[in-house]
């Protein structure tokens, strides 16, 4: 099946890749405040509101964008779109968001990875591509932000490419924010929006972050202007709901979660009755970035979403029918002696 790629109206776009597995049950209220205020955020700029803005939400049994369009036409997000379930393709995941924002040529990128746990069940990525992957998209420019939940964000990034200014760790869960010593209140630039949510207040410094990355002098960024962006330590410390006092830093608050975190669901056979029979019935060859068999989706008889909005072929890597032969996507660093098996 062809897939024709997402038209894009602007040069510029905003792509949030987020982790709909099961572990990320029970946060969904947290999860949909905090993308609704890193809408507000951009859509209140010039440019942020303009730029083209796909949320694409995944699991094992299907990728599908949650929003897509222009950002500043993107209606907030209701709590019962988003629904945890499954295990975690996250290599997969990256490389099909990035596959679609590539598929649109826009010049300046700006990719957010959000996740609350650890690749557990890719079929046909491994590391060493995400990471191949991802280093030359920050070459070409690109600003890739790692967040992350009950996992050392820092390692997880620095394994797949992704610089530790441009890592940054939240608290799972609402959890009144406290004020840091002497009565500042770092958190009052979000107003009540992040004040009992810290990923609000972290997806709130992520949309600061990409105003300033798309305010970059230069029509085209590069490697060196993105890197002079990063999350400062006041940052760090109100997304993971600390005051940055004494023993009270979001290095030690990363620490007890890391420790502290079980997966819930580590294979097949730990999803719900439901979910399993739903997971067993999966196409042999069933690709999570093609659809999903589940939450009404329509599917074809191969079990897969019809849709013509956007995607590729994966017969080659970026290839459309509406690509000719010599244009498929990514052949600068895809070619035959160094590619992805």
């Amino acid at each position: 099946m062809t897939i024709h790629p997402l038209v894009f109206s602007s040069d510029i776009t905003v792509a949030h890749l987020l982790d709909r597995t099961g572990s990320m049950y029970g946060t969904e209220k947290q999860v949909v405040e905090a993308i609704n205020l890193f809408l507000k955020k951009m859509q209140a700029d010039s440019k942020g509101g303009k730029a083209n803005f796909i949320l694409r939400q995944f699991d094992s049994m299907g990728f599908d964008n949650l929003r897509e369009g222009l950002m500043g036409d993107i209606r907030p997000v209701e709590v019962q779109e988003y629904k945890p379930r499954a295990l975690t393709p996250l290599f997969d995941a990256i490389v099909d968001i990035i596959k679609i924002v590539e598929s649109g040529g826009t010049n300046k990128n700006m990719l957010v990875i959000q996740t609350d746990g650890l690749e557990n069940s890719s079929k046909k990525y491994q590391l060493a591509d995400v990471k191949k992957l991802i280093e030359q998209k920050r070459k070409d420019g690109w600003i890739v932000i790692y967040l992350g939940a009950n996992i050392d964000s820092w390692k997880q990034a620095e394994d797949i490419g992704i610089p530790n200014q441009h890592a940054l760790n939240y608290k799972q869960g609402e959890k009144e924010i406290p004020n840091q010593a002497n009565s500042a209140q770092p958190w009052s630039k979000f107003g009540k929006d992040s004040s009992n949510n810290p990923l609000a207040y972290a997806l709130g410094t992520i949309a600061l972050l990409g105003l300033g990355y798309l305010l970059l002098s230069s029509n085209d960024a590069d490697a060196t202007s993105v890197d002079q962006l990063e999350f400062d330590e006041v940052d760090r410390n109100a997304s993971m709901a600390v005051t940055g006092v004494g023993d009270d830093t979001w290095q030690n608050a990363v620490s007890e979660d890391v420790a502290g975190f079980v997966e819930p669901v580590n294979s097949v056979f730990d999803l719900t009755p439901d979910l399993a029979e739903q997971h067993a019935q999966l196409p042999e060859d069933f690709d999570p970035a093609s659809g999903s068999l589940v939450d009404d989706q329509s599917t074809n008889e191969d079990g897969h979403e019809e849709s013509d909005r956007i995607g590729y072929d994966d017969d080659q890597y970026g290839r459309s029918e509406n690509v000719s032969d010599n244009e498929s996507f990514g052949d600068d660093y895809f070619n035959s002696d160094d590619s992805f098996d």
